[in-house]
């Protein structure tokens, strides 16, 4: 399996997050901290980076929010893995205990739960 645009679309959401520009996304490549990974331009080594974010009743009315929702306080968990098949012992070994869940998964703040 092979997936690209992983670390632009983490770095979209970082900017998102107010962490980044926006105008840097996509070529900041923030969670590749290794010089190899610079040199090459592609991930090798996962990297995971939490991003808190509230969402406003402007952003999103009462009536939208996910009926389990605890509050607009979220915490978004996200793991930038490598897509090349030469790295995909570096994806499969934290496999088994996320299977269940979807690549991006955001909890609630408030409750600590998946989403």
């Amino acid at each position: 399996m092979w997936c690209a645009g992983k670390s632009t679309l983490t770095d979209s959401l970082v900017a998102a997050a107010g962490i980044i520009s926006m105008a840097s996304a996509g070529d900041a490549r923030l969670t590749d901290t290794r010089a190899d990974e610079a040199e090459r331009g592609i991930t090798i080594k996962s990297t995971g980076i939490s991003l808190y974010n509230e969402i406003s009743e402007e952003e999103l009315p009462d009536d939208k929010m996910p009926k389990d929702s605890m509050g607009r306080e979220f915490l978004i968990n996200l793991i930038d893995s490598p897509g090349h098949v030469d790295f995909s012992a570096e994806v499969l070994s934290p496999t088994p205990p996320l299977t269940p869940l979807p690549c991006l998964s955001a909890g609630s703040a408030s409750s600590g739960s998946a989403q």
